[in-house]
């Protein structure tokens, strides 16, 4: 298969990444999955994909469960680790229904969760701040 290379905005991307089923899904498929999978385009009773456990965050973020989430102090080098499980995010024994509370439980004081967390991109293999994935006004 010939490959070409495409240059999209940052909405576009989000958009992309916001339809994955699995972290295995390439940009590839969710892009031919959605573009050009005919018995979805064709047939009206084809519901579109249903997230499959995680957390919606806000209506354009949504995480998959078992998204890796990681905070590393500056001053100390502490590392704080969660997961995104069904419904929200387990930090220690306990599950927050949001970023800025599982920060919160993380750090002892008040924090941005977005600013605070960063994600790990399956498709990079990087971690890169949650505050990412919220569209740009």
């Amino acid at each position: 298969m010939q490959t070409q290379s495409i240059v999209i905005d940052l909405d576009v991307y989000k958009a992309i990444e916001n339809r994955r089923q699995s972290f295995s899904e390439t940009h590839n498929d969710i892009l031919h999955r959605l573009l050009l999978d005919k018995a979805a385009l064709n047939d009206p009773a084809v519901e579109p994909a249903t997230e499959q456990g995680g957390l919606r965050i806000r209506h354009d973020v949504y995480l998959p469960a078992g998204t890796q989430l990681r905070h590393i102090a500056k001053r100390s080098g502490q590392r704080y680790d969660a997961t995104v499980v069904d419904g929200g995010i387990q930090y220690g024994d306990a599950i927050y229904q949001s970023p800025s509370k599982a920060a919160i439980a993380a750090a002892g004081n008040n924090r941005n969760g977005w600013i605070f967390w960063e994600y790990m991109n399956p498709i990079t293999q990087r971690w890169i701040l949650l505050d990412s994935l919220r569209e740009e006004k």
